[in-house]
């Protein structure tokens, strides 16, 4: 039976081996992602290699990277454990578990309250037999904005054109952004430096579990990342220049995701969304997408806005101390390691 020696590992000293390890299990992940990750103004993602201790070869990883939430009024460093990847020809002799028991392990003694992580389908019931406990669901919900490209689909050109501008009225007139008439200013941030204090965010329950939103998270988690270009918008009273939310997001496809929303109370929430439906409809994307918690305080709320369940649920599991489980969070896309 083949033995492996699990170990905390300075990811720079195994670049190479870290790097192949993405080419070969996460194939579009950019070797940057490893100096961004080491950036992280919470503390560098701490690293966990496996090694065939025959051959020498490190056959496997896993990262854990630092990010605060505040949970019940207050706050705690927990670590979102990712990068998990072990090479074709080991995964059936057992470095996955060790690797996922070894975090769970040693997460209290590295400064972690607990750990979270999103497995994929061939991954998750190794990552509960590991130690890790399913407590939700993760939901993407989808608002179609423009009927066009979708259409051309599945319609001769032609009749597209003839189609496409009724059906995107329809979409509009069952919308509940058209009957909204909010005077509120948008601010597109271009440079990190026109990044705000999240003070201004106080929300109407302080029990709800909210991710880190301070400016130097923000320009790290966004403004640097090398997976892909994020938007950062701010809405304001233009009376007062209050800020009443900011919404993150990115392009792909020709489809806009959400993955950071940050709000007032409910009210400035509808607001702020109402708005960005608005001008994201003035363009030609197909979509807006969002991914919250089943049961979240927002669920009710992204309906309200014609946001479709799509059925791509991704469980969430935790590891660590019972009493901590988060309640009521506020969950989005940047909530992941990615």
């Amino acid at each position: 039976m083949q033995q492996f020696k699990i170990f905390r590992a300075d990811p720079f000293k195994y670049k190479e081996e870290i790097i192949s390890l993405w080419k070969n299990n996460l194939p579009d992940t950019p070797p940057g992602r490893l100096e961004w990750m080491a950036n992280n103004p919470e503390g560098s993602a701490t690293w966990y290699l496996a090694m065939d201790q025959k051959s020498q070869i490190v056959v496997g990883s896993v990262s854990i990277m630092p990010k605060r939430l505040k949970l019940r009024g207050e706050t705690y460093l927990v670590g979102i454990t990712g990068d998990l990847m072990v090479g074709k020809e080991y995964r059936v002799f057992g470095p996955f578990l060790q690797l996922l028991k070894t975090v769970i392990k040693d997460h209290p003694r590295l400064g972690f309250a607990f750990l979270y992580t999103f497995p994929n389908r061939a991954s998750e019931k190794v990552v509960l037999r590991a130690g890790f406990k399913k407590i939700g669901l993760t939901k993407r919900f989808v608002k179609p904005i423009n009927s066009k490209n979708k259409l051309q689909k599945y319609m001769h050109p032609g009749l597209v054109n003839a189609v496409f501008p009724g059906l995107n009225f329809v979409l509009r007139l069952l919308s509940k952004e058209t009957y909204m008439k909010a005077n509120i200013s948008v601010e597109k941030i271009t440079e990190p430096k026109a990044l705000r204090e999240s003070s201004w965010m106080e929300t109407e329950n302080q029990r709800l579990t909210l991710g880190e939103k301070s400016p130097g998270y923000i320009k790290w988690r966004y403004c640097q990342n090398p997976l892909s270009k994020f938007h950062i918008y701010i809405y304001k009273q233009p009376t007062d220049n209050l800020v009443l939310g900011q919404i993150i997001f990115n392009i792909k496809n020709n489809c806009i995701h959400i993955f950071d929303i940050a709000f007032n109370n409910l009210k400035s929430f509808e607001l702020v969304l109402g708005r960005f439906i608005k001008d994201m409809r003035k363009n030609d994307y197909n979509s807006i997408s969002v991914r919250i918690l089943k049961g979240s305080p927002l669920n009710e709320q992204f309906r309200k806005f014609r946001f479709f369940d799509r059925e791509e649920d991704v469980p969430l599991l935790f590891a660590g101390d019972p009493k901590l489980l988060p309640t009521k969070w506020l969950f989005f896309d940047g909530d992941r390691n990615v």
